[in-house]
């Protein structure tokens, strides 16, 4: 049992070396299953814990980084958007949650607080340079103003054709939004969440992206920097990235 436990560990750390970019973000680049990834190794390293068995540090330090896309991508309403199959998860729940393996966080404690506790993160907007994710920030207060900026890669599965989708929240309204999940079924709904329509972005000639037509997921695109480019000036800040593989079931050159 020794040695199934030893591989256990070396196979939970590996998985992570392999699914995770660089900057934090699991490999599906979804809000939904950033969170069920975390859920299963919970699970796993409270068992282990149950049992007085170590974790590596270096284990612990990935497990970290999964934490660490709630602050990074949290809104004045303190959730995350639903990118990609998603959905609106609570910052404040998640980070309660990573207090219990990284009680010494000052801004895991903040967010878990609401505020009252541990130190407010010190920068507001940042580009995520791996993901490919620009956030704009004046704040965390619930009248501040934020927007996201999608001009990264495919991801490995569970995509939407919205490459140079943005939404934007202010004053604690959800102006612009992404529609998420949908149930995995047939329904014309589903069919809709995934498409360009359904999302902030632009079609060419009314037709809509088509990434999914010749895309292959590579292991190594895991530690490739997208081609976001973002500037973020004393008093202006800005990003942009470029789509250009494709509209229609022709692939329209745009």
């Amino acid at each position: 049992s020794a040695a199934w436990t030893a591989e256990a560990k070396r196979r939970l750390e590996e998985e992570l070396s392999h699914q995770l970019y660089p900057d934090g973000i699991h490999f599906e680049l979804s809000t939904g299953y950033q969170g069920a990834v975390i859920d299963n190794y919970e699970f796993v390293l409270d068992l282990l814990h149950c049992y007085g068995e170590p974790v590596s540090p270096s284990l612990l330090a990935k497990f970290h980084d999964l934490y660490a896309i709630y602050p990074k991508l949290c809104r004045p309403t303190w959730d995350l958007p639903d990118l990609n199959d998603g959905k609106n998860e609570s910052v404040a729940q998640r980070t309660s949650s990573a207090l219990r393996y990284f009680p010494d966080d000052a801004r895991y404690r903040y967010f878990a607080t609401g505020g009252r506790e541990g130190v407010a993160p010190e920068e507001k907007s940042m580009l995520l340079p791996y993901a490919g994710f620009a956030v704009f920030r004046t704040g965390d207060g619930k009248n501040d103003l934020y927007a996201l900026f999608d001009g990264g890669p495919f991801g490995k599965a569970h995509q939407h054709e919205d490459k140079l989708n943005f939404i934007l929240t202010a004053y604690g309204v959800h102006m612009l939004d992404d529609p998420g999940n949908f149930y995995y079924d047939n329904s014309q709904m589903r069919k809709y969440v995934l498409t360009t329509c359904s999302h902030n972005t632009g079609k060419g000639d009314n037709l809509p992206q088509n990434r999914r037509k010749n895309y292959t997921w590579h292991p190594e695109d895991i530690g490739k920097r997208s081609r976001l480019r973002m500037r973020i000036g004393e008093n202006t800040e800005v990003a942009e990235a470029v789509y250009n593989e494709g509209y229609g079931e022709n692939l329209l050159p745009v």
